[in-house]
């Protein structure tokens, strides 16, 4: 039997050891071949999930962090028929895990590292940039990655949020970081679908587990209307839309700010996809642009049964990362697609919905028992999962 088994990070296991775990587990009990597959959609561990699928190089960078200090942050770079993609993972710069818990607070926090981090990986002379942008620290619309790419006064633009709303059309110029990024294929993993504003964006959804009270959230949303209008005022229009493809130089018609804000995506890295967006970048769903990366419809055509490990299953994620590229593997092959979370708050009803044929639990809820090892208590979950369905 073939197993495609596609392996996000759970509990405090990264994907990358995850896929190692399940094969180990899987093969205790089976004959089976699995097709390993570790994947991030954009959020932490993006980077070197990639690195776990493809040869390539990394090079380490020191750049600006969330509270303004130093922090190491990685390119990783492919090239396939001499054309080169530099990858960038968001939460490296500015993720919510470089913040202490008591320290944390979006309205201070910073996105001005990425911009560090995206002109050095135009120099490596990169024509496709892919970066993921979920887990971070920010809410600050990109701000202050704009900031750092000259698009205007760091005073303003690289304070948090908070200054924001001080923000006039005459502090904005985007002609200096377009021109960086015009000949680059800039394509973003967008980790969540969240718009900028309302109650799914940015703020609304998301302001909260980054320290923000209700009070400082709606804040925050009020803050970033107000700059996403001002970034109406200088430029209706930007460069290129948001695609569905990942084709290089895919001609594409612009999109115009209005619309930009209300995209999926825009409000993914606490607002970074607006950013993004502004200065040319296609928003897409991390879960499409890794499954586009590994040919996982492709490798799913050779497989028998789809195996799937991710953090959590409930009504936010059903249909979204691992859960949906497994999903969509499986429909390749008329498969079923089995899952492994570390929690399912999801009912059997809305997982066959989600076209899920079976979900387990990492641990055993009925005794309440979590085991203190957490890759040991997986791979005995694993195996115990493999006997149900290997044949």
């Amino acid at each position: 039997m073939r197993v495609l088994a596609i392996t996000d990070g759970i509990g405090n296991i990264d994907a990358v050891t995850a896929a190692a775990t399940a094969d180990a587990g899987w093969r205790a009990t089976t004959e089976d071949a699995l097709d390993l597959i570790p994947i991030s959609a954009g959020g932490p561990g993006f980077l070197r999930a990639l690195a776990a699928n493809f040869e390539g190089q990394m090079s380490v960078h020191s750049v600006p962090g969330p509270l303004r200090t130093e922090v190491p942050a990685t390119i990783f770079t492919t090239a396939t028929n001499g054309a080169k993609t530099a990858y960038i993972e968001a939460a490296e710069v500015c993720g919510l895990h470089l913040v202490p818990a008591a320290q944390r607070d979006p309205r201070r926090t910073t996105s001005r590292g990425v911009a560090h981090l995206l002109e050095a990986a135009v120099a490596t002379g990169a024509s496709r940039i892919i970066i993921g942008i979920g887990g971070t620290a920010t809410n600050d619309a990109g701000a202050g990655m704009l900031a750092g790419l000259g698009v205007g006064a760091p005073e303003k633009l690289d304070q948090g949020p908070e200054r924001l709303a001080h923000i006039q059309p005459r502090d904005l110029d985007f002609g200096p970081a377009r021109e960086l990024l015009a000949g680059v294929d800039l394509i973003v993993a967008c980790a969540t679908g969240a718009p900028l504003l309302g109650f799914t964006g940015a703020s609304g959804a998301y302001a909260q587990f980054k320290g923000a009270s209700r009070e400082t959230a709606q804040e925050l949303e009020r803050v970033l209307a107000q700059f996403a209008s001002v970034c109406e005022a200088v430029d209706s229009a930007v460069p290129t839309a948001p695609g569905v493809l990942l084709t290089p130089g895919e001609p594409q018609a612009a999109v115009d700010v209005a619309q930009l804000r209300s995209l999926p995506g825009a409000g993914s890295g606490g607002g970074l996809g607006f950013a993004l967006g502004l200065l040319g970048a296609r928003l897409l769903p991390g879960s499409d642009v890794v499954a586009s990366l590994l040919d996982v419809g492709a490798r799913a055509q050779d497989s028998d049964l789809v195996f799937v490990i991710t953090d959590q299953l409930d009504a936010t994620t059903l249909g979204d990362g691992p859960s949906e590229i497994g999903v969509a593997a499986a429909r390749v092959n008329a498969l079923a697609t089995v899952a492994l979370a570390r929690r399912v708050d999801a009912g059997n009803r809305e997982l066959a919905t989600a076209g899920i044929s079976a979900a387990y639990e990492l641990f055993d809820t009925v005794s309440g028992s979590e085991a203190s090892d957490e890759v040991a208590a997986l791979c005995e979950r694993v195996s115990r999962i493999a006997r149900s369905w290997s044949r």
